[in-house]
């Protein structure tokens, strides 16, 4: 069983656990999924037909618009009622084991509560400061006091639950001073393309693909273009994604006149089509937990310029091989690289064919079998 609070948006996290729901039911588990706030809305990516899901209409979104002490009165009447109907499903299902993202604070806590003999299993997604608190809206000492207590009192739910999966070995060490039970899986791909072009001609075309929000800092990276863009006047740069940041990133656009160069896209779900039509991809990220748009690029044989961001850069990219790692937050290196790569094809086509084949290792038959191996380990008398 999984639980998530809704898969209704074109996101990473939506699409890794479409993906991981679909290959286990298609390799004999019996799957059911679980959410809370989906609604009406249409999961965003194909889900099996023999996965049960069943949203459990508690949503929380609304109450914001309350008053505090409303809002407040409200919130703790809606997470009784989820608690109850997750325990409704679960006894209902019987499941051996119950996944969830330890991001979803809510959903972890809860579960907690329910009685279950499952095992319990949170996926950490990304950086574990960024997992418990939003880091645009720190400020202060007291701020920073306050959210480091804030972490320490969330990560005691994650604590309590049988195994906490990371992407990474970095967040894995992060992790262990506040639980032991941690393993390390990678994210897989959703498809390695049969075939790509690799005597392409150059499209002169850089992509990049995420959020528009503060983690993925695609306001670095429109700066970064600005300052080397008249030196590659017949490169374009084409972001997708949505968020709240998409009008600020496209005023900066505009306030530099770039409005012919740099290209804001919706989400695609067709996502791939628009990797091989690119020469490389550029993540400017300030932080991740694993990066699976930068295996996605190299997939489709583009090599990938990123920030040594914590944490998964250094995990998939293997510097000057099949990408480049750009010191942390410097936007005038990023600017640098960018600029050189575009004026090194014969660079571009050897990093292309060294990130193909670094993308394989993803690939769901080599990743999923981890997965199961953890579900029959959790299972054996040892665990109970």
């Amino acid at each position: 069983m999984y639980v998530y609070h809704h898969l209704a948006i074109v996101g990473g996290i939506e699409r890794v656990l479409t993906d991981k729901m679909n290959y286990l039911s298609d390799n004999g588990f019996v799957v059911s999924l679980i959410t809370y706030e989906q609604g009406s809305h249409p999961i965003a990516f194909h889900l099996s037909k023999e996965i049960i899901h069943t949203d459990l209409n508690t949503r929380f979104f609304p109450l914001d618009n309350y008053p505090l002490i409303i809002r407040l009165i409200k919130k703790f009447k809606t997470k009784l009622l989820l608690q109850h109907r997750l325990q409704v499903q679960v006894n209902s299902f019987r499941p051996d084991i119950i996944v969830v993202i330890a991001g979803d604070i809510r959903t972890c806590d809860i579960l907690n509560k329910i009685k279950t003999s499952a095992k319990k299993i949170a996926e950490s997604h990304t950086n574990i400061k960024y997992t418990m608190s939003d880091p645009s809206k720190r400020n202060g000492i007291l701020s920073l006091l306050i959210n480091k207590l804030y972490i320490e009192y969330q990560c005691r739910k994650i604590r309590k639950m049988d195994m906490l999966v990371t992407l990474t070995d970095g967040s894995a060490k992060e992790w262990r001073k506040y639980t032991k039970n941690i393993t390390v899986i990678p994210n897989p791909l959703t498809l390695y393309p049969t075939e790509i072009n690799t005597k392409k001609e150059f499209s002169n075309r850089i992509i990049s693909v995420g959020r528009f929000d503060y983690q993925k800092g695609f306001d670095i990276l429109v700066k970064a273009f600005t300052i080397i863009a008249d030196k590659c006047p017949n490169w374009s740069l084409e972001i997708f994604g949505e968020g709240n940041d998409k009008t600020r990133i496209k005023n900066m656009i505009s306030y530099n006149n770039l409005e012919n160069r740099i290209h804001l896209h919706p989400a695609s779900s067709t996502i791939y089509e628009e990797y091989k039509k690119s020469d490389f991809y550029v993540m400017s990220s300030r932080y991740e937990g694993f990066g699976l748009v930068l295996i996605e690029a190299m997939s489709c044989g583009l090599p990938c310029i990123s920030f040594r961001c914590k944490h998964g850069p250094e995990d998939i990219i293997t510097n000057d091989i099949d990408g480049i790692l750009v010191k942390d937050g410097d936007y005038n290196e990023l600017a640098e690289t960018i600029l050189w790569l575009c004026n090194h094809p014969t660079q571009i086509l050897e990093m292309s064919c060294a990130a193909r084949e670094k993308a394989q290792k993803y690939k769901k038959e080599n990743i999923m079998p981890l997965w199961i191996k953890l579900f029959h380990k959790l299972s054996e008398p040892s665990h109970q």
